[in-house]
């Protein structure tokens, strides 16, 4: 059997996640089907889905703030996929939205690194206009203090501060995003799925035929929870939050007590009845659609195989208007949202090193209160 490599190269918030799960959940049932979906390490065989780290390695990327306890993921987390990928002997996928942030000259690494006698890529898309409340709810998780309008307005304009702009469109300038992989690997071994939301398992029906599976093998883990958007009003507490955020904490304490703590579990459950959906202005959605009907010629001509309605990506729609402020919110709410800190949860998201790294910060801080509240703590445990 000829040994070939899918990459599922993103794009962001285009059911990534989801179809991460049903790979990772299923990679034994992957391999008697000659397909490999290897993990990282032992620990993301159970726990991780998508293999980020070995993009993040690739890119040199921070994985958190640069100034404040972020970290570079060494390049042999790349070097050891790249090993696993280029030994089985069969079809291995790599599959991170994180490498469509990957430069010409990431990908022509990657290139030189994977040798094998076939290699395809495969982008995931959803229109434009959706991409604007779903990755602005994406960087307010990563500690952003920007209101919407605010966002949307450096999104489009720049401005003196360009970090927004340059994040969002290294990520979704789509046709400039894929020209890159086109250059590397050619036209025809790319690949383009326009995700419809109203067709749930196309992503997984494409990526079975893809890869040669029976067609019931991927689907939707369940137990995975909604993994839902946030309403206005949970997306205007997290601002406050942020705002608020001591940043001279670190980036391990913020993602593991509000990213992957709080706000992961609230949204694994169903929103409250009569929260609002966050709204998008007007003329924000007029210049994304702008820029689609651009880009769907342009990705026209670059001779890729798209799967799905690209042109109807030009039309779509969100919910349109101007958001509310909000003061205050239900004391139900508060009372659930305080519920859903659930310290088992945020411990196993939270890295042996990274606990140990807080453990040290605290202790060199010389932070009476730290001191006293460990000191008590031994005591209690050398009393029973």
């Amino acid at each position: 059997m000829a040994k070939r490599i899918v990459i599922h190269a993103g794009f962001f918030k285009t059911g990534t996640t989801a179809l991460q799960s049903s790979l990772a959940a299923n990679r034994e049932k992957l391999l008697e089907n000659g397909v490999l979906y290897p993990a990282l390490s032992s620990a993301d065989s159970s726990r991780s889905t998508g293999q980020h780290r070995a993009a993040w390695a690739l890119k040199g990327r921070h994985w958190g703030w640069e100034d404040g306890g972020g970290s570079v993921t060494p390049i042999e987390v790349w070097d050891k996929l790249a090993g696993k990928l280029n030994d089985f002997e069969g079809t291995s996928l790599f599959s991170s939205e994180f490498l469509a942030e990957l430069t010409r000259d990431d990908v022509e690494r990657m290139s030189k690194d994977l040798k094998v006698d076939k290699i395809e890529v495969v982008f995931t898309l959803r229109p434009l206009v959706k991409m604007l409340p779903s990755q602005y709810i994406q960087s307010l998780k990563y500690g952003m203090r920007l209101n919407y309008e605010d966002w949307l307005q450096r999104i489009f304009n720049g401005g003196e501060d360009k970090v927004q702009w340059r994040t969002f469109w290294t990520r979704h300038d789509h046709p400039v995003v894929i020209q890159r992989w086109v250059d590397v690997f050619g036209p025809e071994n790319v690949t383009l799925l326009v995700v419809d939301e109203t067709k749930p398992n196309l992503i997984y029906e494409t990526f079975s035929e893809l890869l040669s599976l029976p067609n019931d093998l991927l689907k939707q883990i369940e137990e995975k929870g909604l993994n839902r958007s946030l309403t206005w009003e949970e997306i205007c507490l997290l601002l406050e939050m942020n705002k608020k955020f001591d940043r001279t904490l670190a980036w391990g304490e913020y993602a593991t007590m509000i990213r992957n703590g709080i706000f992961r579990n609230l949204t694994d459950v169903p929103a409250q009845d009569g929260q609002h959906k966050l709204l998008t202005p007007q003329w924000a959605v007029d210049r994304a659609k702008e820029l689609t009907v651009s880009n769907i010629q342009k990705l026209h001509s670059m001779g890729i195989k798209i799967i799905g309605d690209i042109d109807g990506t030009a039309n779509a729609d969100v919910p349109t208007g101007v958001n509310e402020p909000i003061s205050s919110l239900p004391l139900d709410f508060a009372a659930e949202l305080l519920l859903l800190h659930k310290q088992e949860s945020i411990l196993l998201d939270a890295s042996g090193k990274q606990i140990r790294a807080e453990f040290f910060r605290r202790l060199n801080s010389k932070d009476p209160s730290f001191l006293k509240s460990l000191v008590t703590k031994i005591l209690q445990r050398l009393a029973k």
